[in-house]
């Protein structure tokens, strides 16, 4: 990860969750999965502000692990945080065709290694 895309990673995870990673807690372009997980733990309910970065976590832990994991299953990548900006919006997405549309990009690329 250049040092560009770590700086433009720290400031969406800042955005998203109020703080940002270190560069230990990435691996190539993601997050690690354990950082998001303690942060998730860490994370006190005392109003909707911290209740949105909750589901964040959580929904960026379902996406790493669930829905668009990789072999290493070890981190999820940072080009989801996007996704989670207009908090309100993330119901309307279309999240059954982009998981059939990665499910057959992955499929053929076992299928033709």
């Amino acid at each position: 990860m250049t040092l560009s895309s770590f700086e433009t990673l720290e400031g969406e995870c800042f955005h998203q969750f109020g703080v940002a990673p270190r560069k230990a807690d990435c691996r190539g372009s993601g997050i690690k999965i354990t950082w998001l997980r303690n942060l998730k733990e860490r994370i006190q309910l005392t109003n909707e502000n911290s209740m949105q970065r909750y589901v964040k976590c959580h929904i960026m832990l379902l996406l790493g692990t669930i829905l668009f994991g990789d072999k290493s299953g070890a981190s999820v990548h940072w080009k989801f945080l996007p996704l989670l900006r207009d908090f309100h919006s993330i119901s309307n997405f279309s999240w059954g065709s982009a998981c059939l549309a990665h499910l057959y990009r992955y499929g053929i690329s076992v299928y033709h290694t």
